[in-house]
This record gives structure tokens, C-alpha cells and sequence, in this order.
């Protein structure tokens, strides 16, 4: 199964801008007039089923999949703050033990995409293409199309690059949220277009449009997870505003998109529950010389999930209405805000500093525990203090520190205690 695609494929909630900014890539020679019958009739019924109608026409295409995306992913490789980007999380994901060392995750992205993407809407070019090798607008093609179509009626009535562009690269939790709204809108719409138009084909076919199946058997959890996020739990959150209020209730989210991933898996806590501010204080300074931050991020509930889970098995396709659930979930569902800063130093040194802060001690205590069982077969040494970097603006705070031996660990501590004063 595969999936369709807008936005910026997210690790650790931080953009990775593959997805959504594929564009290029030759269109069938079966572009006929019939073809364009049937596009826009799929587009026409998306329309109906969204209630939210076009304000100019849509700029569609089939195009040949490895030709498409082998040219974009080339192009957008080619991005040096993209590349930067992606390195940072990698050195995140590794140094929390998220990703198995040496792991490439600019490759192992577009090795993902390539085997996951069905479809993408551009919104720097207004264009959504459909990636199909035979130019026939068969089941499979009309599923994506109604997606795709989604996001394009989407951008025409609330500028999709103008909100992500909005968002810092570094509040990756805001960001995965903002996916999650976009896809889960798009999911949406796809789930009611399927029932209402073609029901009866989709006999005998399990979860068309979503990523699954064995196109995730051998991927990190991680990317397991954030490959989901986006449709099932996006999905799951949109239907909770949708379901007693219709489109209207999904404007109104719009209006005010989640500011977190813990907004999106708890939709109760949406949108009163907001996570506090964490500010860091400039740890690379306090190391000394030759130090520098590397990477920045917010994990979230999201990402925090992922890491208490500690690779328990769990089986990413047991999917329900209310999203997906990793073992061991309520140590994070406390999270109350969080940022996390790696840094680089001589000698192949490196550190890395998470600050949290959880709603209530019974959260934080749960927290602590599987934090120190996650820690456990850390690539580096490391210590949990219940310490507040920022000043005393947390209520519940936990520090955790990793490092990438027990002398440089030693200096982070010795820094960190010297900065609460």
C-alpha cells in the first residue's frame, strides 16, 4: 500500500521537505480528452464531498513514477539546508539510540518515499500529480487523485506554504501537528470520497491510501511511526471535530491548527491544553572552546512515545479510529513541553541535552522510569537529573543528558549545574 503525500515528510517532527516539494517528471502521452473526463469528475466529486469548492482550476498530471521522482529527490538533494536538516536529526536519532549507528537517513527517506508515494500536491507549483506508469485512471489513481485534490482545495483557501513557512524548522512537534491536520484533512475527505464513490470497489482491498503492509517491515520504529502520524492519528483527530459538526468544525480547526502532536492524540485536549515554552540557555558556550550546537529540536508527545517504547514490538498496523498506541504510552502522555539541543566538540566529542517539563509528579515519575530503562543501551553515557535549565519558568522538570563518553557526560552535568546556579 502506498500513500499520498503533501508537506514534508517528518523524523522527529523536523522537515525534511521531500514529499511535498516533488514537482517535474513527464506527463503520460494518454492525456486524452477522456482521461481529462475522468480526472475531473474524481476532482469534481472531491469538491462535493470536501464542501469546500475551488476558486480556480486545478493543475493536474499523471506522470511516470521513477522518472518523477528520481528527478525531484535528485533536485531536492541538491538543497543544502535541506541536507543540514536532515543531518541534524540523524545525529539526534542516533545519539537516543532511535536510529542503529550509522544509519543514512537521507537515503533511507528517499529509499521510503520512493516506495511509499502514490501522489503529491506541490504548493510551490499549484500542481498534483498521481504517479502511474500506465496512464489509466484505475482505482488506485482515483483514490490519490481525491487526496491530492484535497490538498490542492486546501492551498486555495489557506495558503499551505505560507503556514508551514511560518513554523520554525526548529519547533519539529508544531510541525508534525501541522502535517497532521493537512493529511488528516486529506485522509478524511479520501475516506467519505471512497464510500460514497467507490465503495464497491474496494471490496477485497484493506486500507488503500495508507502507508502499510510489508512497505514498512524493516524500517527503524521511528520512521515507522512518523510515516503514520500524519494520516491515522491526523485522521483520528480531524474526525473528532468533524464528526458532531461536520466541515465547519474542520474550518474552525483551521482557523487555530494544533500547536502540538500531544493536540492531535488527544483530541480533548484540543486546543486549551498548550505546552509550555522551553528556552535553553547556551550550553556550547558553557562547554568551552571548539564547542558548537548541532541540532534542535522539540520531540513532543510524538517523539518522547517513540523513545519510552524503547523498541518494544508492537505491530504498526493495528490501526483504530483513535490512531495508534506504542507500548508503554502513558510515560509520555504527561509531557507538558520539551526541547532538545545536540552539540558537536573536539575530538570526535558530542552532547546532548533534553529538557522536559510534565503536568504532574505522578507524570514526571512515570516518565523518569522509563527514561532510565530507555537510557540503558544508550550509544554514549548519560544522566537524568530533575533539574530546570531554564530558570525555574517549569513546574515538573527532567533533564536528560547523553554524551558521547563518561569525561565529556562529566562536563555536560558539571556545565548544566553551574547554569541552574
Amino acid at each position: 500500500m502506498t500513500a499520498a503525500r503533501f508537506g514534508r515528510w517528518a523524523a522527529l517532527a523536523a522537515p525534511l521537505a521531500l514529499a511535498g516539494t516533488l514537482a517535474g517528471g513527464g506527463v503520460l502521452a494518454q492525456d486524452t480528452a477522456s482521461l481529462d473526463a475522468q480526472v475531473e469528475e474524481v476532482i469534481a466529486q472531491a469538491e462535493a464531498v470536501r464542501e469546500l469548492e475551488r476558486t480556480e482550476e486545478l493543475d493536474w498530471r499523471l506522470a511516470d513514477a521513477d522518472e518523477a521522482l528520481t528527478e525531484q529527490l535528485a533536485t531536492i538533494t541538491q538543497d543544502e539546508e535541506i541536507v543540514d536538516r536532515v543531518r541534524q536529526d540523524e545525529r539526534i536519532l542516533a545519539r537516543l539510540g532511535l536510529l542503529p549507528a550509522g544509519t543514512d537517513l537521507l537515503q533511507l527517506t528517499i529509499d521510503t518515499l520512493q516506495g511509499q508515494v502514490a501522489g503529491f500536491y506541490d504548493p510551490e507549483t499549484d500542481q498534483l500529480t498521481v504517479l502511474d506508469d500506465d496512464g489509466e485512471l484505475d482505482l488506485a489513481s482515483r483514490i490519490t487523485l481525491a487526496h491530492e485534490a484535497g490538498h490542492a482545495l486546501q492551498d486555495q483557501r489557506w495558503d499551505l506554504k505560507a503556514m508551514q513557512d511560518a513554523m520554525p524548522m526548529v519547533e519539529g512537534d508544531r510541525i508534525a501537528a501541522f502535517q497532521a491536520l493537512v493529511e488528516g484533512d486529506a485522509t478524511l475527505l479520501m475516506t467519505l470520497w471512497i464510500v460514497k464513490h467507490a465503495a464497491a470497489d474496494m471490496m477485497g482491498v484493506d486500507g488503500a491510501g495508507l502507508p502499510g503492509g510489508d512497505s514498512l517491515e524493516g524500517l527503524p520504529q521511528v520512521i515507522q511511526r512518523q510515516l503514520l502520524f500524519p494520516y491515522v492519528d491526523g485522521l483520528a483527530f480531524l474526525m473528532a471535530a468533524w464528526g458532531p459538526n461536520g466541515w465547519p468544525g474542520v474550518a474552525d480547526v483551521w482557523a487555530a491548527p494544533p500547536v502540538s502532536t500531544e493536540q492531535v492524540m488527544h483530541p480533548e485536549l484540543y486546543p486549551d491544553h498548550v505546552p509550555v515554552e522551553v528556552a535553553l540557555p547556551d550550553l556550547a558556550a558553557a562547554l568551552g572552546e571548539g564547542w558548537t550546537q548541532t541540532g534542535e529540536t522539540v520531540m513532543g508527545e510524538l517523539n518522547t512515545g517513540i523513545w519510552v517504547a524503547d523498541g518494544a514490538e508492537w505491530d504498526p498496523l493495528s490501526l483504530s479510529l483513535g490512531g495508534v498506541t506504542m507500548p508503554n504510552a502513558s510515560a509520555a502522555a504527561g509531557w507538558g513541553g520539551d526541547r532538545l539541543v545536540t552539540l558537536d566538540g573536539p575530538d570526535g566529542a558530542w552532547a546532548l541535552a533534553w529538557q522536559t517539563d510534565w503536568d504532574s509528579a505522578d507524570d514526571r515519575s512515570e516518565y523518569i522510569a522509563a527514561a532510565v530503562s530507555a537510557m540503558q543501551d544508550l550509544p554514549g553515557a548519560w544522566e537524568l537529573l530533575e533539574t530546570d535549565l531554564t530558570g525555574g519558568d517549569l513546574s515538573e522538570p527532567v533533564l536528560v543528558l547523553v554524551a558521547a563518553d563518561q569525561a565529556t557526560l562529566d562536563d555536560l552535568v558539571e556545565a548544566s549545574r553551574e547554569l541552574v546556579g
